[in-house]
């Protein structure tokens, strides 16, 4: 052992109180008012306390002169339970304060340097992740849980802050970096930390949707709806009960499994459409799915398509098709214009604000007629305008819970739009 091992005072306030010197661990420092003193003290390192501010915060009930003589006595108490402390605290009769140089080791110091390493470390996140993992491992409990003193309370929330914040943190890097056990393993301890945190739910049932667990999130859900309910008596919030209702939705999607359509014989076409089925899941996953079924004129793809429309109907799915023709090739959003004159996606028109209703009239200007009231649009010269029709017809098509599967026919005749 060393010379500095061997007088070297370690210090744990987070959690269990402890002490260990020269690798051995002290149970004399019992009294409460000495294990409250050293936390104290272990909060302000980096300068020397007045005497008489320690005293008014640990014996803030009584007198100027009988809370120094309390302090007085603590002192005296401690360097009988813990001779060793000379060698640490620098006491006269106006402050105390640590040696610096002190070879001392203290959990709350160690814990707040290691997460002011990892901010300066966002350039490298493999080496911040291991950062801030190391700090949170320093954070075994809430500071010194067994003093109950007005001026502990805001340290010790302001440390519990910290450690959410680093927890956050932690579950951030680890998913960025593709670690979803890790991630989702830091989202639990938030939840253990503050069980009422509507986000950290969200956070979770997200987590567990992209590791493609989805009974966990919807678990997770219901563990969320039973903690509002008995603590606070609320339901979720509207837009975690959304989340909920999209998870479900999932669930009926990845349960239903597009089988040959009743009448449908596609022979020697099995496998293609064993890849319309993949895509199918895929796409009840992702939200998204784009297939192309390219080859000759007359092998039947057409034929292919209609079936998995057939079968999407069949499932009360909504369907649109555009079918195209060679004429037709010059005339712009031509596809997009028949999904839109589609009866199943009428429901999505009527529904929508006037300033996204005006921008689908750009393609359907009946809808200057049956609206009168809609502003008439400029030419979309401009990308700005393009993007808002685009923005208006991705929420079109993405109206409802309903899903949706759309068709172009002969895709080649599509203008360059």
């Amino acid at each position: 052992m060393s010379p500095q091992q061997t007088n070297l005072l370690a210090i744990n306030v987070l959690g269990e109180f402890k002490l260990r010197y020269a690798g051995q661990i002290i149970t004399t420092v019992t009294s409460t008012r000495q294990q409250a003193l050293i936390t104290y003290m272990a909060l302000h390192t980096d300068a020397p306390q007045p005497r008489q501010h320690i005293a008014f915060q640990l014996w803030p009930d009584s007198s100027e002169s009988q809370a120094r003589h309390n302090l007085r006595k603590t002192l005296y108490q401690l360097r009988q339970t813990l001779p060793a402390i000379e060698q640490y605290l620098q006491i006269d009769s106006r402050t105390i304060r640590w040696y610096p140089a002190a070879p001392c080791t203290i959990d709350v110091v160690a814990f707040e340097q290691k997460l002011a390493q990892a901010a300066t470390l966002a350039a490298n996140p493999t080496v911040q992740q291991a950062c801030v993992a190391e700090a949170l491992d320093l954070y075994t409990g809430d500071l010194l849980p067994t003093c109950y003193e007005d001026w502990i309370l805001p340290e010790r929330e302001r440390l519990r802050s910290l450690y959410h914040n680093g927890l956050v943190q932690a579950s951030q890097l680890a998913e960025s970096q593709q670690d979803l056990v890790s991630a989702i393993h830091c989202a639990n301890q938030l939840l253990q930390l503050d069980p009422l945190h509507e986000t950290t739910y969200a956070r979770l049932m997200r987590l567990h949707m992209r590791n493609q667990d989805r009974a966990a999130a919807l678990q997770t859900y219901q563990r969320c709806v039973l903690m509002l309910q008995q603590e606070l008596g609320v339901q979720p919030s509207a837009a975690l009960q959304k989340t909920h209702r999209e998870l479900l939705r999932a669930e009926q999607l990845l349960s239903v499994q597009p089988a040959q359509v009743s009448g449908q014989q596609l022979v020697g076409r099995q496998a293609e459409w064993k890849q319309l089925n993949a895509a199918w899941q895929q796409a009840a996953q992702t939200h998204v799915q784009l297939c192309i079924l390219s080859g000759e004129a007359g092998i039947g793809k057409t034929h292919l398509a209609e079936a998995m429309l057939a079968w999407a109907t069949q499932q009360e799915f909504i369907t649109a098709t555009a079918h195209l023709f060679e004429a037709a090739a010059s005339l712009v959003y031509s596809p997009i214009i028949d999904w839109l004159r589609e009866p199943a996606l009428q429901d999505a028109l009527q529904q929508m604000d006037e300033i996204w209703l005006s921008q689908v009239a750009r393609l359907l200007p009946d809808l200057l007629v049956d609206h009168p009231d809609l502003s008439t649009p400029t030419p979309t010269s401009d990308q700005w305008q393009r993007r808002q029709l685009f923005d208006a017809l991705a929420r079109v098509f993405r109206y409802g819970d309903r899903p949706k599967i759309l068709l172009i026919d002969d895709l080649q005749w599509c203008d360059s739009e």
